[in-house]
């Protein structure tokens, strides 16, 4: 499945425009926060979707593990 999905490389400008559903989970101070984007593929595939993910750490994370690394 994986390897099936390789096929190519996703360009967000692809996107620009499409109808898109998207997820956001929030972390609280010591988690991380994702943002996940499903749309439909930018080529003209019309049984595949693309998902687009991004995850962070807040801030106040960071400062606290590097303080417990002091």
């Amino acid at each position: 499945m994986w390897d099936a999905g390789a096929g190519h490389v996703i360009n967000e400008a692809d996107y620009a425009g499409k109808k898109a559903y998207g997820g956001l989970d929030l972390a609280s101070t010591s988690d991380l926060n994702a943002l996940v984007w499903l749309v439909a593929c930018a080529h003209n595939d019309p049984d595949a979707l693309d998902v687009i993910c991004r995850a962070w750490v807040p801030e106040a994370a960071v400062s606290k593990a590097r303080a417990a690394r002091l």
